[in-house]
């Protein structure tokens, strides 16, 4: 038993004694909105996106959440630059900004010597001197935590003391000095001041929009209608599914001089908020993050499809073993039903492709299917049919059927399957008939 499945099996456990998490495994096989936005690529739903802090600076961070705005997404979008050009151009705003970039400008001249450089030297060396450091920062990809953790594991094969050695001495510096103790002795003396020239609530908002720049974007490419994605959402939240864990932004553009711009902590999501200042509505914005069973499913290899799946054999009282291994190559689901054997692969592609990259990536997923049925022969598992299940809708496959056709060389029957025909599917004989006793992987 695998942890991959060890997850899986304690979801479908979850759902046979929790009628929400059933009903939502059901629902997203259905064509429906809550279907059409779980089954997007986690890297589509959840991508990286770049923050323009200002012309000349910008952030690039992970999102994780779901956005949720009380208005229609124009008038959120809109509202939302006119209140950061109110607070831009208010006059006092420049001075504090300009008194809090020289006190940090002197901290920095007292920084900007040869122990910097001594930083940044045994900084390349480590790089250089690590092949794994090397791969990464020469990908043309986003490095993300995951990644480096992969290539250097505890660090152990990293000679990091020069490194080391070289911070403890800027730090020593900067701790030291004479001018460094003058600045960072004004720096205390003048934190509020530097509370306004970091205006972490303003960063945290401006984050904010480049989220909901993705969310404008994902609708208008899926399709769907603000009124219904707000349902689909909201109706997760009911159902613990999504966690209010961040600030709710609410702001006014009425109000005179900056406007007004607040984060309130507070577990109700998207009641009518008047602004504290004129008192009319404001307008506001949160983002809900998965949580419980649905932060589970998504996390699953296969994503909330591959916890879907496995949920219609489970209810079906349909053997099967999960993520089985099979001379280094891992198979979904093996379903057994008298004397029939099936493997059922699933695949998240990403939909929001241009069509010839999106024929070629079905094309790829009938190649991956025969190989897997190869690797399973190999291993001595006969097999008499093999589907696989993706995660796009039945009238997007349809118009490249001619287009797809399974390999030729193949002795089992393979083609692949829209997430809305396989509760059909798996209801036809031989399954469909003489179920016997509930029983899922590890079982």
């Amino acid at each position: 038993m695998n942890s991959e499945s060890d997850t899986a099996r304690g979801l479908w456990q979850r759902a046979k004694r929790h009628r929400p998490t059933a009903r939502l495994l059901d629902e997203v096989l259905r064509h429906g909105t809550l279907g059409r936005i779980l089954l997007l690529h986690r890297d589509e739903l959840f991508p990286r996106l770049n923050a323009q802090i200002d012309a000349n600076l910008s952030f690039l961070f992970g999102t994780s959440a779901l956005v949720l705005v009380s208005h229609r997404v124009k008038a959120i979008v809109r509202s939302a630059k006119i209140l950061d050009q109110k607070r831009r151009t208010h006059p006092s705003q420049a001075p504090q900004q300009d008194r809090a970039s020289e006190i940090v400008r002197e901290l920095d001249e007292v920084t900007r010597q040869t122990l910097v450089d001594n930083v940044a030297m045994e900084a390349l060396k480590l790089v250089q001197g690590s092949s794994a450091l090397r791969t990464l920062v020469t990908n043309n990809d986003p490095i993300t935590r995951e990644d480096l953790k992969r290539s250097v594991g505890d660090y152990s094969c990293l000679d990091v003391e020069p490194l080391r050695t070289a911070g403890f001495q800027l730090m020593q510096r900067i701790l030291g000095g004479k001018r460094s103790k003058k600045a960072l002795r004004q720096i205390a003396m003048e934190v509020d001041t530097l509370k306004d020239f970091l205006d972490i609530e303003q960063f945290q908002f401006t984050l904010f929009g480049t989220n909901l720049t993705h969310y404008r974007q994902l609708i208008r490419a899926l399709r769907i209608p603000e009124s219904l994605w707000k349902d689909a959402i909201l109706s997760l939240h009911r159902d613990c599914f999504l966690e209010h864990v961040g600030p709710l932004y609410l702001w006014c553009t009425h109000c005179p001089e900056s406007g007004v711009l607040a984060s309130v902590r507070t577990t109700q999501v998207l009641r009518p908020f008047q602004c504290p200042g004129c008192r009319r509505m404001a307008h506001s914005a949160t983002a809900l993050f998965p949580a419980n069973e649905l932060a589970l499913a998504i996390g699953l290899r296969d994503g909330i499809l591959g916890g879907a799946i496995g949920w219609q054999l489970t209810k079906r009282r349909i053997p099967f073993r999960h993520s089985v291994n099979v001379g280094g190559t891992e198979l979904d689901f093996l379903v057994s039903q008298g004397a029939v054997n099936s493997l059922i692969e699933c695949k998240m592609n990403h939909q929001l492709k241009e069509r010839p990259q999106f024929l070629a990536t079905l094309r790829d997923n009938l190649l991956q299917l025969d190989a897997h049925v190869r690797a399973a022969q190999d291993a001595g598992i006969k097999l008499d049919t093999a589907v696989c299940v993706v995660n796009h809708a039945r009238n997007q496959l349809a118009g490249f059927r001619r287009s797809l056709e399974p390999s030729r060389e193949s002795t089992v029957p393979m083609k692949l399957l829209s997430y809305q025909d396989f509760p059909q599917w798996i209801s036809k004989p031989p399954f469909g008939h003489g179920n016997g006793r509930a029983r899922t992987s590890g079982q």
